[in-house]
């Protein structure tokens, strides 16, 4: 029985991760898009640029297309495939909820607290490294006040 109950809910979670994966899609083709039209728009401005012997095209704005070029591969494209990074652990944790219900909950939450674990130790290794840097900037500055009290 306990099968059955789980192959019942199948159907509903596969239609629920294709239509998560479905939107991240969406969005990554629209980046990509947004990189090539951008490409296209620098291209013909320089071109149109070079045979208008930059009468009306000056270089700055050739400049500001390279750098919404570099933007929009460089900034907006990692951004979009990040957010479809981090939807794979939304649609994970859908199939578990879909599929197991309240013992995929558990599963998730055992799962969550060994990545708060994992993520502890490094973070409060940071906060020390932090704090003994910024020990060590404030004792230079005393320093230098000490030496010139003007600074």
């Amino acid at each position: 029985m306990a099968c059955w109950r789980v192959l019942k809910r199948v159907p509903r979670t596969v239609l629920a991760v294709l239509e998560v994966v479905g939107r991240w899609l969406k969005k990554a083709g629209g980046a990509i898009a947004n990189v090539l039209l951008r490409v296209v728009s620098v291209l013909h401005t320089a071109v149109t640029a070079v045979l208008d012997f930059f009468r009306t095209i000056t270089l700055k704005d050739v400049w500001n297309g390279v750098c919404a070029v570099l933007e929009a591969v460089f900034v907006t494209l990692p951004r979009t495939l990040w957010s479809g990074f981090k939807t794979v652990g939304e649609v994970v944790v859908m199939i578990f909820l879909g599929l197991f219900g309240f013992t995929g909950q558990l599963i998730i939450w055992l799962f969550q607290g060994l990545w708060w674990l994992a993520k502890f130790i490094p973070e409060r290794l940071w906060m020390i490294l932090c704090g003994i840097g910024s020990a060590f900037a404030k004792g230079f500055h005393e320093v230098m006040v000490l030496f010139n009290p003007k600074y």
